[in-house]
């Protein structure tokens, strides 16, 4: 909701012809989550922008998940697709939203822990998938750079993006206590 609401206050609430940009990255911890980046283009969907996704060919999404995004998104007017190039989600992108996850493949059913050592040469395999400012340079003048933090500085992303011009980072990350003010306003 939070990252919903950082979109709304930069582009309004109609985010038809604009392009997100989401993206997997590297990161050097296998410890993640399950992919928050689903919920983000699920929600920013109700709204209408061009959504991409890039994403290492081998990390798979959940078909169920995929499906309902895409329903989402062209209900509301705009459209959804894949790539497994990084810099397919940076190419005139008005709102690039990066996050590494883990991959599902590699969670065993049940279990809590991933598997550590096969999930550490899947992300070491994509090491340069990281968000730096030549990425950056490939969207519209006015694109933003998006993460929920907290981020991973030197993996995820390098200083000069999360500490330069095109970061919402930090507007978002306080926008998160205002939607959940407002989500636990109508379920209490």
């Amino acid at each position: 909701m939070a990252d919903v609401v950082t979109m709304w206050e930069l582009f309004g609430r109609d985010l038809r012809g604009l392009k997100l940009g989401v993206a997997w990255t590297y990161s050097a911890s296998t410890k993640k989550p399950i992919p928050p980046d689903h919920d983000v283009m699920y929600a920013a969907g109700f709204f209408g922008p061009d959504i991409i996704y890039t994403k290492p060919s081998e990390l798979k999404i959940n078909p169920e998940i995929e499906t309902a995004i895409k329903a989402n998104v062209e209900a509301n007017g705009g459209t959804y697709r894949t790539s497994d190039n990084i810099e397919d989600a940076f190419k005139g992108a008005d709102i690039v939203y990066v996050k590494n996850h883990v991959s599902l493949d590699l969670l065993p059913p049940f279990v809590k822990e991933p598997k550590c050592d096969e999930m550490a040469k899947f992300f070491n395999k994509y090491n340069d998938w990281i968000v730096s400012e030549d990425y950056m340079k490939t969207g519209k003048d006015h694109v933003k750079y998006m993460h929920c933090l907290p981020c991973e500085r030197a993996m995820e992303v390098t200083d000069e993006v999360m500490d330069g011009p095109h970061a919402a980072v930090f507007g978002e990350a306080e926008n998160r206590l205002h939607a959940q003010k407002a989500i636990m306003d109508l379920i209490m």
